[in-house]
């Protein structure tokens, strides 16, 4: 419940330190939702699964750090407790990050320090600076090496240069470490096993720092030092007897250290300038002073934990106890840090029914006041009104929208408003003397439901931006808290919005297909082979654009297009009762099929060649990519041609002579009697003999002869051969040199 109106005739204590305590029914109400057995003014509760390890003021409002699995969770709040931002930092450069403690430098910035991969005993583990804007984003960070404590812990202070200090813990010897606003390191002093664990500074006027603090490497002493701000310490004195010094104040010419005594109970201790410790003081209560800080009276504030117990007391400066508040709880899953604000209220964090928490209990209220379970709330939830602490016959609540209600004096009272828009609901109280009233300004929202369009498919590689507008806080299924969400995952995403009384919610489905459409087999006479990515559909239907089509389930089809030219492919395919269209052209091409000679011979380099098509591409199986050339070496060459897709490949022997002789061997005679051509025969030098075999195309021999000069006249058995192309193979037997095979072809013309 929150109190914000007062009722102008209660009674204010004479220090000022009072809290409001709530009337039974209010007590039993937050009892039974919180499992509380003393009253907080407020407890709210945020993210699940996440602890919120330190909390500050900022700005008119509470900002918290805390983790997740290892993810940085940020929080805004105002003073009720209402989320103004919520996210969590990415940092893609580590894995986990434990946040210890937080302040707002000077300058009005927000400084976070942290421990990355906590409790770890790889050297990974060291501390991490943030400095962040009010939304939580950043605008520097620096890691620090050989910071690596057994506790995940750090101590950060402002200082008056706009810029802070860090306090920590490695490998057992305290540190501090000065950084400068635009996160430089200006110095670094190593505090040793003696000062392990520094737990809480001040800051003093000439610039210096007064730090106490605990070490446990022997045993358990504690200690307090003076250290100027170069970071060198200039006196110290050491306490063993069994407490821990945990928080540190300074009043005035005195300095107050909240800690515990040696039989675990809170204290405080005071010591003068000199560090001579001059009175202790006990609060009769187990736990520790993890904070203290001294009000306008010179009394202390003392911030009180102990296990699920977190409260806070009131100590005038000679040790009296004026006033204590203490919230405690079995359903705390973990309470952690607390701190008094600039109105002296207690705020304080941790994890609550595996929740992230932040609970406030409020000073300085006075007695009757207007109660209301929340003072903004969205159209059409209900609003429930009581009085608190009031003796009175009869209410009459007035709702300032032309409705009125009279209950009894304890009755709570439920309404809700017709329309949005700021209401001063007045409470009438009916004494038996006299009438007075309280009032409460409550606000009715109304949040306009996000528009994520309708379900659709994209390209696998593309993207879509969702979109949920500014002001609202955001989360959606995948648990991003950002406004815009870019998805490259098919799937069904919802959102949900508020404004942190409003709550809205849209879905979409959106799903992936691979767009690429594979073409092969691009040759005319071909078949076509046209294929998608093997992928979960619906139907498919296919466009060759020469309008032919086909309807299928398949990833796949073969099509002979019927002429050489370019045609359009579509391709439209179905999932999810959603259909996109694929895209594509081809171009079928035409290349002849036998483009080489079976045999070229020549005398030193044969000439290989093929003639020149405008637009080809040509390779060699030597890598040569020219339409032709000349080679020293016989063997076989082989040429793929290429052209819009469409490959052919053909081979060509080619026999290169040795030119020592000489020899001539025709491609085609004509045995017609006229005395020209009539004989199939070569011509050369140096040649003492050869054997020469003919053969037709089926390759039957048709003639063999070996001699000085064989010859073939075109006839076979007696009988003339018709005409056509033949095979010849011929064995050459140069004088002196081994024999040579010349194989080929040639052509019989009658």
């Amino acid at each position: 419940m929150e109190i914000v109106t007062i009722h102008r005739r209660g009674n204010l204590y004479k220090y000022k330190f009072n809290w409001t305590y709530k009337p039974i029914w209010l007590l039993a109400m937050i009892c039974s939702f919180l499992g509380l057995d003393a009253q907080s003014t407020w407890t709210k509760k945020y993210n699940k699964s996440t602890i919120i390890h330190t909390i500050a003021e900022y700005n008119n409002s509470y900002v918290g750090f805390g983790e997740k699995k290892g993810q940085h969770y940020f929080i805004r709040t105002d003073f009720d407790g209402i989320v103004q931002k919520e996210k969590y930092i990415n940092d893609s450069s580590i894995s986990s990050f434990y946040p210890s403690s937080c302040c707002i430098t000077l300058d009005n910035q927000i400084i976070v320090a942290g421990i990355v991969n906590p409790y770890s005993s790889s050297s990974n583990e060291h501390l991490k600076l943030y400095k962040i804007d009010s939304n939580a984003n950043i605008i520097w960070s620096i890691s620090i090496p050989n910071t690596s404590p057994n506790a995940a812990r750090c101590k950060i202070l402002a200082t008056r240069d706009s810029g802070f200090v860090v306090f920590g813990t490695d490998r057992l010897k305290g540190y501090v470490i000065k950084v400068n606003k635009n996160g430089d390191q200006v110095f670094r002093s190593n505090l040793g096993y003696k000062f392990m664990y520094p737990e809480d500074a001040v800051l003093n006027e000439n610039g210096s720092f007064t730090v106490c603090g605990f070490e446990t490497h022997s045993q358990f002493t504690s200690f307090i030092f003076h250290m100027n701000s170069s970071g060198k310490i200039t006196s110290s004195k050491i306490y063993s007897n069994g407490g821990l010094f945990r928080s540190i104040s300074k009043s005035g010419n005195n300095y107050f250290v909240g800690g515990s005594s040696s039989d675990n109970k809170a204290s405080l201790s005071k010591f003068n300038e000199k560090l001579i410790r001059n009175r202790i003081y006990s609060l009769n209560v187990s736990g520790d002073v993890l904070g203290v800080k001294s009000d306008q009276f010179g009394n202390l504030i003392c911030n009180v934990t102990s296990g699920t117990s977190c409260g806070l007391y009131v100590v005038s400066r000679y040790g009296k106890i004026l006033e204590k508040s203490t919230v405690r709880s079995s359903n705390f899953d973990q309470t952690w840090y607390g701190f008094s604000d600039k109105n002296l209220n207690y705020v304080f964090a941790g994890k609550l029914h595996n929740l992230g928490f932040i609970s406030k209990i409020e000073k300085n209220k006075e007695s009757t006041a207007l109660l209301v379970n929340k003072r903004i709330q969205c159209l059409g939830s209900k609003f429930k009104f009581n009085v608190s602490n009031n003796h009175t016959d009869s209410i009459r609540y007035e709702f300032e929208d032309a409705e009125t209600l009279t209950t009894s004096a304890s009755e709570e009272v439920e309404y809700t408003f017709h329309a949005k828009g700021s209401y001063n609901v007045k409470a009438i109280l009916f004494y038996p003397n006299q009438i007075d009233s309280v009032s409460q300004i409550i606000t009715v929202k109304e949040l306009k439901k996000p528009n994520l369009g309708s379900d659709t498919l994209l390209c696998i590689g593309n993207t879509i931006q969702l979109s949920t507008g500014n002001n609202v806080i955001t989360l959606w299924n995948n648990v991003d808290t950002s406004s815009n969400l870019v998805i490259d995952e098919a799937g069904t995403y919802s959102v949900e919005i508020s404004d942190g009384y409003c709550v809205q919610r849209d879905t979409i489905y959106v799903g992936f297909v691979d767009c690429e459409i594979t073409i092969k087999q691009t040759c005319y006479l071909d078949s076509t082979l046209i294929s998608i990515p093997v992928q979960r559909l619906d139907g498919v239907e296919w466009f060759t654009g020469d309008n032919a089509k086909f309807v299928n389930k398949t990833n796949r089809i073969k099509h002979k297009f019927q002429y050489p030219g370019k045609y359009y492919i579509r391709v439209k395919v179905s999932t999810n009762s959603l259909n996109k269209i694929l895209s594509d052209s081809v171009i079928i091409t035409s290349l002849p099929i036998d483009f080489l000679s079976d045999t070229l011979t020549g005398c030193d380099s044969v000439h290989i060649h093929m003639r020149k098509i405008v637009g080809c591409s040509y390779l060699w199986n030597n890598k040569d990519s020219l339409h032709s050339y000349f080679t020293e070496i016989s063997g076989m060459n082989k040429l793929r041609i290429q052209k819009y897709g469409c490959i052919r490949e053909d081979s060509v022997f080619a026999l290169v002579k040795d030119c020592n002789y000489r020899i001539y061997i025709p491609t085609a005679f004509t045995p017609n009697s006229d005395q020209v051509n009539d004989l199939f025969s070569y011509s050369g030098s140096n040649i003492l003999n050869g054997t020469m075999t003919i053969f037709n195309l089926w390759g039957e021999k048709m003639y063999k002869e070996t001699s000085e000069h064989p010859h073939w006249n075109g006839t076979s058995n007696g009988a003339a051969c018709t005409s056509g192309a033949y095979a010849y193979k011929l064995l050459i037997s140069p004088i002196g040199m081994p024999s040579q095979l010349y194989i080929g072809s040639l052509t019989l013309l009658r």
